[in-house]
């Protein structure tokens, strides 16, 4: 029998506890470290969790023979920069999205995985969802495609803070945050992994003072039809997305947890789709491909290749986007060699 992966996480907020407590309900991974740059906050998270180690230092988290893989959910900024790290001590990544600011430092550091031996895993977690080949195969009964429009609109919890002249890491372009790289990016996964790659893209958005983007729009171009995003951090939306097609369409209550869809052929009733949604079944797929990677599951090699060029494609398709909407991470130096 194979020993679990020993994981290490960077990060002390919400999605990485929903990370810790999805490891420790996958039987073979098991949490050993926990990493935030306070040492209080690690410690505190480590007894919370029941992790062996707490750091403090990214050397020591690296140096550590423990740890075999590190699960990284630090601000945007910091991915690249961590991965490489991490990489080059001998540790599989799986890292939150966006993997990297730039489609460049995605394709860096996929090669720098391969140079040691290592796994380096976007954690996109819709794509690793059971039900996203449901909705794959629903999108093939629509016939021709002729529109799509993905949004994901969300008022952020944090904006109120913003408002009161606080300045959260959302909504600080030091961080390389914002709408699109934190909502945006998943309308951008779904429809690269529905449709491929688009012929051309445009993008548009607007500003908060801090220079954050806080809501936009993007059209990826195809042969035969448009796809549309939108996604804001600054309001709430009724508005569903939809996949529409000649003989009918899909609708989606969420593009990133796709617990709920719904397929209306023409003259036929509507056919509702719902899955569980809590934070161990989203995350739970997307850790399970990455533990089957590391452990040369049938077809891993097909699967992680499939995944990583999806990374990357993303990673050129959200520049593309920033380039036509003025987005600019002024102070952020890539980490390429």
């Amino acid at each position: 029998m194979t020993a679990p992966i020993r994981f290490a996480t960077i990060g002390s907020g919400w999605i990485a506890q929903d990370f810790m407590k999805t490891i420790q309900d996958t039987p073979d991974a098991v949490l050993t470290g926990i990493y935030s740059r306070s040492a209080q906050t690690a410690e505190k998270l480590a007894a919370q969790f029941g992790a062996p180690f707490a750091f403090s230092s990214m050397e020591e988290l690296c140096a550590c023979p423990q740890i075999d893989a590190v699960y990284i959910a630090s601000p945007n900024s910091l991915h690249a920069a961590q991965t490489r790290q991490c990489l080059l001590a001998g540790k599989h990544v799986i890292c939150e999205k966006p993997a990297a600011v730039t489609a460049q430092e995605i394709r860096f550091l996929q090669q720098l995985a391969r140079q040691n031996g290592c796994i380096y895993l976007e954690a996109m977690m819709s794509v690793h969802l059971p039900q996203f080949a449901t909705l794959s195969q629903l999108v093939t009964q629509l016939g021709r495609l002729s529109g799509v429009h993905l949004d994901l609109t969300q008022y952020s919890s944090k904006l109120d803070a913003y408002r009161r002249g606080e300045l959260p890491n959302i909504f600080n372009p030091r961080f390389c945050t914002g709408a699109l790289m934190d909502l945006g990016v998943y309308c951008v996964y779904l429809a690269l992994a529905l449709f491929g790659m688009p012929q051309a893209v445009e993008g548009c958005a607007s500003f908060l003072e801090s220079g954050a983007d806080c809501c936009g729009a993007a059209i990826l171009k195809y042969p035969q039809f448009h796809t549309v995003l939108t996604y804001s951090k600054v309001s709430n939306t009724a508005i569903q997305s939809e996949i529409q097609g000649e003989h009918g369409f899909v609708s989606l209550g969420s593009v990133s947890k796709l617990h709920e869809f719904t397929l209306s052929l023409n003259n036929r009733q509507p056919e509702p789709f719902s899955y569980q949604d809590d934070a161990v079944t989203r995350m739970g797929p997307e850790l399970q491909d990455f533990l089957d990677i590391i452990g040369q599951a049938p077809g891993f090699q097909d699967t992680y290749s499939r995944l990583c060029e999806l990374s990357y494609q993303a990673g050129c398709v959200l520049d593309a986007i920033r380039g036509h909407a003025g987005i600019r991470f002024e102070s952020y130096v890539p980490v390429i060699q």
